[in-house]
């Protein structure tokens, strides 16, 4: 989308793409789009996607994505 249109995604776009990607079960996917955000540092990313783990059989990531969003909303409360 950057390259194209030279439009930066916000944060509204990134959890929109992570609930989707959740939703679908491509949640690995869904990771590796966070890993690579500008707005990966957002807690709220990780908080979307943990909502979508609840439906997902695939619970090695969503154990990886809550330990991630915890760590990142305790960054942000020190």
């Amino acid at each position: 989308m950057n390259e194209v249109f030279d439009i930066k995604p916000g944060m509204e776009l990134c959890n929109c793409m992570m609930y989707l990607l959740g939703h679908a079960g491509l949640l690995e996917e869904a990771e590796i789009l966070i890993e690579n955000a500008d707005c990966r540092d957002d807690p709220s990313l990780g908080t979307v996607l943990l909502s979508a783990c609840t439906a997902s059989p695939q619970s090695a990531i969503a154990e990886r994505i809550a330990k991630k969003a915890l760590q990142l909303k305790l960054c942000l409360l020190s």
